[in-house]
């Protein structure tokens, strides 16, 4: 007999018996616990809300105060339906009664119809008496407005002449006289020179100034060289010499800008003097314009005239035409009485007719009515319990959401109560496997050759 043994590896060994003693120790501590919480939601507010409401309308009062007057109604339309035929005949009959006296009263009408167009030729001639009369005044106006079309005209045609002579290039002499200057002054005023005349006693009365403030400093500086120095000397002429000069800058700055300011001055009114020439140019050529506007008024004027007269001589004609027209208008008038009483016989029948068909068609009308209340019944009955469902659904949505966070807490437990049998089969399967085992196996002297063979093949 030959026995033979297999064992792990010796370094997992102590690695498997660590993990078999925790093997033991969390199987005599007992299996995981089972959840302790609710495990299933139950109904929200809403839904029992919705619950207590869809009984309450089903089995309450309001539900069957409905019903009730859904019959009520339905059986009143189908009583309505019921008896159209018997209004439509009620109605049908005084519209018969209407169409029987409708030739009566075209007959009625007719016969002041036929009085009024005999009457109409007279007022055709009074009327056309009347527009003879308005040509008349209307031709006479029209020689007035001829009359004064040509004073107008001649007045244009001045003030046209007059416009065209502005037109033309002038000279300094002629824009004179469109201003209230002298050829003389408008030249002057143009030419833009400084009139001197007028700046020359203003500027001898300066120098005079000038000389008596000089004279007395001139004779205290003179004192004053004689008293430092008897007999004088070049010191007291050199200090008179530059009060002097002052003196006399002063005087010729005073009289330049003098000059410059009366040189402006000239410049400026030579500018506006040129300005109101050429305004007054422009005013004349204006003046020429309105006057050519005018005259072609004044063709208008006699244009409408003359026109105005052919009007009224058109109105003339149209009045004599509207004599005839009256005329033929009686006799119309009276053959329309003839076809209004033709055609009321007519719709007498057609109305009759009509009622019949009215008749007919409320009975249609009512059983349709009745179809109608019925189809309708079930909507109403109904609408109150679709609010209720759509509340409902609402709070499915709530107990779905609160489900979920009972199947979330569920699944937290179950992973904390399996950790530790997790870990160690984690563990296990780590560190290896198999674990070892014993055989006993008979065998022959071949078979013992063999092995030792095998054996001393392994550890040569």
């Amino acid at each position: 007999m030959a026995e033979t043994k297999t064992a792990p590896w010796q370094p997992q060994q102590s690695k498997i018996r660590y993990g078999l003693s925790e093997a033991q120790r969390l199987y005599d501590a007992g299996g995981p616990q089972y959840y302790q919480g609710d495990t299933l939601a139950g109904f929200t507010p809403a839904e029992q809300r919705a619950q207590r409401a869809t009984y309450g309308y089903a089995m309450g009062p309001e539900s069957r105060a409905l019903q009730a007057g859904a019959t009520s109604n339905l059986q009143n339309v189908y009583k309505l339906g019921q008896g159209l035929p018997g209004l439509g005949q009620a109605y049908a009959q005084p519209a018969q009664r209407i169409a029987q006296g409708l030739p009566g009263l075209g007959e009625k009408y007719a016969a002041p119809a036929a009085n009024i167009a005999s009457k109409m030729p007279g007022i055709g001639v009074q009327y056309a008496r009347g527009a003879g009369n308005l040509s008349r005044e209307a031709m006479e106006n029209r020689r007035r407005a001829m009359g004064a079309e040509g004073r107008i005209g001649d007045f244009a045609q001045g003030g046209m002449g007059y416009g065209d002579a502005m037109t033309q290039p002038l000279s300094q002499s002629g824009y004179s006289q469109l201003t209230p200057f002298q050829s003389d002054q408008y030249q002057q005023l143009l030419s833009g020179e400084v009139d001197t005349a007028h700046l020359t006693p203003v500027v001898e009365a300066m120098g005079r100034d000038v000389q008596g403030q000089l004279d007395p400093i001139l004779a205290s500086l003179r004192q004053g060289t004689i008293s430092n120095q008897p007999g004088g000397g070049t010191r007291g002429d050199l200090a008179a010499g530059t009060a002097t000069a002052g003196l006399m800058q002063g005087f010729q700055d005073q009289a330049a800008r003098m000059y410059a300011d009366a040189y402006k001055g000239a410049q400026d009114r030579r500018l506006s003097a040129a300005q109101l020439g050429i305004g007054q140019q422009q005013f004349g050529m204006g003046h020429g314009l309105q006057a050519g506007q005018l005259g072609l008024g004044a063709g208008q004027l006699g244009l409408q005239a003359g026109g105005l007269a052919k009007d009224l001589g058109a109105q003339k004609l149209a009045a004599g035409d509207l004599i005839r027209r009256s005329y033929e208008s009686g006799g119309q008038l009276g053959l329309g009485a003839g076809r209004l009483s033709t055609d009321a016989a007519r719709a007498g029948g057609e109305l009759g007719l009509g009622a019949g068909g009215l008749a007919t068609k409320s009975a249609q009308m009512g059983g349709q009515l009745g179809l109608g209340a019925l189809d309708r019944y079930q909507g109403i009955m109904d609408q109150p319990l679709k609010m209720y469902g759509a509340a409902g659904k609402v709070g499915e949505q709530q107990r779905s959401m609160q489900q979920e966070e009972i199947n979330r807490a569920m699944a937290k437990h179950n992973f904390e109560q399996n950790a530790a049998q997790n870990n160690l089969n984690q563990y296990l399967s780590q560190v290896g496997s198999p674990y070892g085992s014993a055989n006993t196996q008979s065998a022959g002297g071949m078979n013992n050759m063999a092995n030792l063979m095998m054996m001393y093949q392994m550890f040569k």
